[in-house]
């Protein structure tokens, strides 16, 4: 299935793997990104190679506080929920986000609006 690049934005303070409010976190981005992916008009998961790009706008204490890495996994979990396959651990957040091969990722200082951009497209090689 060929699919058009998936633009989200999830509202509110990024949060960090294995920190306050993960779970919470985790769940915005996972109804963002579903309420998007259905909206495109997909009703079958994505089982193919994509790239996705990430851009976290984070509050000016955090942006030296907190590591790139350690924001990542929370939010790929919600975008890999919303948009692949579960996967067969029966864990809430498992997916098969093993289509995901490239990954472009930055964190910003806030302009007063602190939220995730997602950006999800066909994967090519370079």
């Amino acid at each position: 299935m060929a699919f058009v690049d998936l633009v989200v934005t999830v509202l509110g303070e990024p949060s960090v793997w294995v920190g306050v409010g993960e779970k919470g976190w985790k769940d915005r981005a996972f109804a963002a990104c579903r309420e998007k992916f259905v909206a495109y008009g997909y009703s079958k998961p994505v089982e193919e190679d994509c790239a996705v790009e990430m851009d976290f706008h984070v509050s000016d204490p955090r942006l030296y506080e907190i590591d790139l890495d350690n924001l990542l996994k929370p939010a790929i979990d919600g975008l890999g929920m919303a948009i692949f396959r579960s996967g067969n651990t029966g864990e809430q957040f498992d997916s098969e986000d093993f289509w995901i091969k490239r990954i472009v990722a930055q964190k910003l200082a806030t302009d007063g609006n602190p939220r995730l951009e997602i950006s999800v497209m066909p994967w090519e090689e370079r």
